[in-house]
């Protein structure tokens, strides 16, 4: 059933991604299938911003697959009523998953949707690359992380992600909350129309080169297998290593 906040339950679901076990692979394509289902899973999280619930602890741990595939965010045990009027928030308590923290959420600031925006980028980053964004899960890596900019940075070098989803991560990872999309919604938007984007070059690519590497090397083509399954176009295969890492 649906609750007040849209955020659907369901009976032993398969997880988006589960850090406590084997991860993502099993139950979630990476590349196209990312996309659609984190735009699912920011669809949920509007629909509780817009009744001023936070829930700050974002993660692949807490996004559940229905058994129609689609992408549901669940666990608002650490949740937050937003007092949009005065701003209030716990000071000197960072709540939350190290690996997946907002800049605010460490630094004694106001969350709001933007925070669950910036998380949301982070598990997509994950989704995409089989790898964490935040090597190390503890609060001193989150701290340095932030500090460097090295969330941004690293998703800049990545070699594998296509430009157009660089666009979209970089947005939502911005250290200032006003440089983030500023809302759920807005993030579920652009990635449904970068998928559209890339749908649409890929499409074009495969017709042009008939579906061949041209000599490419191992990094041109792993690139190339990443912006296709991004596009939607090619599934990955459960526990097949799907992508490298930066």
């Amino acid at each position: 059933h649906e609750d007040a906040f849209g955020v659907v339950l369901v009976h032993e679901p398969a997880h988006l991604g589960d850090e406590a076990q084997e991860g993502l692979h099993g139950h979630v394509a990476v590349g196209g299938g990312a996309l659609r289902q984190v735009a699912q899973a920011a669809a949920g999280l509007h629909r509780a911003h817009v009744e001023n619930v936070i829930h700050r602890d974002v993660k692949p741990a807490n996004i559940f697959l229905t058994s129609q595939g689609r992408a549901v965010v669940m666990d608002f045990g650490v949740c937050k009523l937003n007092d949009l009027a005065t701003g209030v928030t716990l000071v000197g308590q960072v709540v939350g998953t190290p690996r997946y923290l907002a800049p605010e959420q460490l630094l004694d600031g106001a969350v709001d949707a933007r925070t669950d925006v910036f998380a949301l980028g982070v598990v997509l980053f994950y989704l995409l690359t089989g790898t964490h964004l935040r090597p190390e899960p503890d609060l001193k890596t989150a701290f340095q992380a932030i500090t460097s900019n090295a969330d941004v940075r690293r998703v800049k070098e990545h070699r594998h992600i296509p430009e157009e989803l660089k666009d979209v991560l970089t947005t939502a990872l911005s250290l200032q909350q006003d440089a983030r999309f500023e809302s759920a919604r807005a993030l579920g938007e652009a990635l449904e129309a970068t998928q559209l984007l890339l749908h649409h070059e890929a499409v074009t690519t495969e017709l042009v080169h008939g579906g061949e590497d041209g000599g490419t090397g191992p990094a041109d083509a792993s690139s190339r297998d990443l912006s296709l399954r991004s596009a939607g176009l090619v599934e990955s295969q459960p526990g097949a290593g799907d992508a490298q890492g930066p």
